[in-house]
């Protein structure tokens, strides 16, 4: 699966690179995001750089995976949603989704503009 660019109102849904790290870092560090989450608060920018070399990989194989989430006002990476791996079964039409967005963020509708994207490219 090739993930294209998808545009909303306010967001830009893109492939994650390595540059991405220090960006992602700050949600990925935070308790209260990661309270949320299925890991641990990362403790350094290289622990994030290796959670997206994962999400680049699955990429290169073709697998499901997350987008960046960019705030476009700011054009700033604020998180990723999209597919967790594994779960893509398009057979049975189901697939499970995840998302993590900086704290600062929250209670803006980011994450349902972004889910919402993400359903319709899935299905």
């Amino acid at each position: 699966m090739d993930l294209p660019e998808i545009q909303t109102e306010r967001l830009l849904l893109r492939k994650v690179t390595l540059d991405d790290a220090e960006a992602l870092f700050v949600s990925a560090s935070d308790p209260a995001v990661a309270r949320f989450t299925s890991w641990e608060p990362h403790d350094s920018v290289d622990e994030t750089s290796s959670h997206l070399r994962f999400v680049i990989e699955n990429y290169e194989r073709g697998e499901p995976a997350n987008w960046g989430v960019v705030f476009q006002e700011s054009s700033r990476l604020i998180g990723m949603c999209g597919f967790e791996p594994g779960s893509w079964i398009p057979e049975y039409t189901r697939a499970s989704l995840g998302y993590v967005i900086a704290r600062e963020f929250w209670g803006r509708g980011l994450v349902p503009e972004a889910v919402r994207a993400v359903i319709r490219f899935g299905f």
